[in-house]
């Protein structure tokens, strides 16, 4: 969730969350957050940010792996909705805290960020890519799943609509998508893995960091 953004509204839209994505994507973005999740490696520790629902902890624990993950969102709604997912052999740390001040004492194996960085821009997009990549360990994995620009007027107006209700029902401060692939391989990390969705307009993508030489 950004800086400036309500948590409240968040909890507020959580009852009708899943409804809505697939009512506007149908299982799309399901599809682009689950992508490349076979990654994961049994016995790793996996932090989830902005995961609302929990809906991908039905496709993490469908995997069979024993993982320690940390599922981090500012609403507790939406939380209180994830903890009801079955998930399998996996053990889940809830926390309710917007990502900016989360501070935990160790560092993960695997990041998975779904559908959360469209929500900055500017300076507090790359607080949150800094952020992110030091909480990664070297040769840890972030999967990240989003919407990207393709200069499609189709997808022009459906950003266009997507912002302006988000910002009317949570008063999330970013206004339009940012490069963020690019500005996560400047934080030093390399892409090793991407598929595109809906003509291009949701992207799944996996960054791996270097172990330092």
């Amino acid at each position: 969730m950004a800086v400036g953004a309500s948590h409240l509204g968040y909890d507020l839209l959580a009852p009708v969350y899943g409804r809505l994505k697939r009512l506007v994507f149908g299982n799309r973005l399901r599809e682009a957050t689950g992508a490349f999740i076979d990654m994961i490696e049994d016995g790793q520790t996996l932090l989830i940010v902005g995961g609302g629902d929990g809906e991908i902890l039905e496709d993490i624990g469908a995997l069979g792996k024993n993982l320690d993950i940390v599922y981090v969102d500012a609403s507790k709604k939406m939380v209180e909705k994830a903890r009801k997912i079955v998930h399998s052999n996996n053990t889940i740390e809830y926390v309710v805290v917007r990502y900016e001040n989360y501070y935990p004492k160790s560092t993960f194996d695997v990041i998975i960020t779904p559908f959360f960085l469209d929500l900055f821009e500017g300076e507090y997009l790359r607080n949150i890519i800094s952020k992110t990549t030091g909480l990664l360990r070297p040769q840890g994995i972030w999967l990240v799943s989003d919407f990207q620009r393709t200069g499609k007027l189709r997808h022009w107006f459906l950003e266009k609509f997507m912002y302006l209700f988000f910002i009317a029902t949570t008063r999330t401060r970013a206004s339009s998508l940012s490069d963020y692939n690019h500005l996560v391989q400047s934080a030093g990390l390399t892409i090793v893995s991407e598929k595109r969705l809906l003509d291009g307009f949701v992207c799944s993508m996996t960054f791996e960091k270097v172990a330092p030489q």
